[in-house]
């Protein structure tokens, strides 16, 4: 008997763990995405295109309402995309299993069936999370691998460029760059604030040096290094609301290249929740949604036990004028 055949690694034992496990990674798009299921391999969602709501009409008692016609409002039509990998246990992790010599040692190879497994689920919630990335920092969906090809554009407002790089921390005027992009974000957004600005490390550290901006707070000629919460303070004022600096620094080994999810000079606004991620049914999980685990088990020669985890999922951009972006 190998070592998938204990009850730990049977349904529904597995899946729950892999449905309940907790990964200590963060996933910042991931917190800013609505979530929506769909039992067929497409899925519908509604882009908002108009930020203004139509007022209500003032009308007499025993008056009939107005209807107002669906404006601001389409619906897309995209299709859920299969995310999926596994790992195999080769002959000698099958031998300490079933021929342990001390019984620490069957229980090392049950865990280290676990921590595998725990890559595994980090692996489909990373590939998740870039495919958010591409359609919220560069507004299009780009692959092209396994016998998969993916085109999409979310048609986004193009980046905008700064007069004066950031990195020119003598003379770049960060506070109005960030001013004027507030500013155009609420003209688009109804009057109201981004709720987040999305930055890599290397631009917060180029805007906590700027002469601007520690002549806003220090006063000029000052040295002094402002902290991240100051900088947090000073751009809330800015934008007269409360507004969360997100350092995302997070690459993934994607297809077997190390990437960022953030291009490191793109500065992003954000509103509250911009984007949907919809999971979708997949064979292995009963033509149910969500994440799925397979073992398997072949007799050989040699003798294989695989695991594999994965999903369908897919993201739409449900409110693009909840996206600004600066090239810095």
């Amino acid at each position: 008997m190998g070592i998938l055949s204990l009850d730990q690694f049977k349904q529904p034992t597995f899946l729950g763990y892999i449905e309940n496990r907790i990964l200590p990674k963060k996933y910042l798009l991931k917190e800013i995405s609505d979530f929506d299921t769909t039992y067929d391999l497409s899925f519908d969602y509604d882009v908002f295109t108009q930020t203004y709501a139509p007022s209500a009409a003032i009308t007499g008692w025993n008056a009939g309402a107005p209807l107002r016609d669906k404006q601001g409002l389409k619906t897309l039509t995209q299709e859920v995309a299969k995310i999926q990998h596994g790992f195999r246990l080769d002959e000698r992790e099958q031998l300490k299993f079933t021929n342990p010599r001390v019984e620490a040692e069957r229980e090392r190879a049950i865990q280290k069936v676990y921590d595998q497994t725990d890559r595994l689920i980090e692996g489909v919630n990373d590939t998740e999370e870039w495919i958010r990335a591409q359609a919220i920092y560069l507004g299009t969906i780009t692959y092209n691998a396994n016998g998969v090809k993916l085109d999409v554009n979310f048609n986004l407002p193009s980046v905008t460029n700064v007069a004066n790089a950031w990195s020119n921390r003598a003379t770049s005027t960060p506070l109005d760059d960030i001013r004027g992009a507030i500013q155009a974000y609420k003209d688009t957004n109804a009057g109201q604030a981004p709720r987040y600005i999305d930055l890599s490390g290397s631009v917060l550290l180029d805007l906590a040096l700027s002469q601007q901006v520690r002549g806003a707070i220090f006063g000029v000629n000052n040295a002094m290094l402002p902290t991240r919460e100051q900088v947090e303070g000073l751009i809330g004022q800015v934008a007269d609301a409360a507004i969360s600096i997100r350092v995302n620094d997070d690459q993934i080994s994607f297809e077997g290249t190390v990437t960022r999810l953030l291009p490191v000079r793109t500065v992003a606004l954000l509103g509250e929740k911009p984007i949907i991620t919809v999971h979708g049914p997949t064979v292995e999980k009963n033509f149910e949604p969500g994440v799925y685990v397979l073992p398997k088990i072949e007799q050989g020669p040699p003798p294989q036990e695989e695991v594999y985890v994965g999903e369908s999922a897919f993201v739409g951009i449900q409110k693009p004028s909840q996206i600004y972006r600066l090239s810095v």
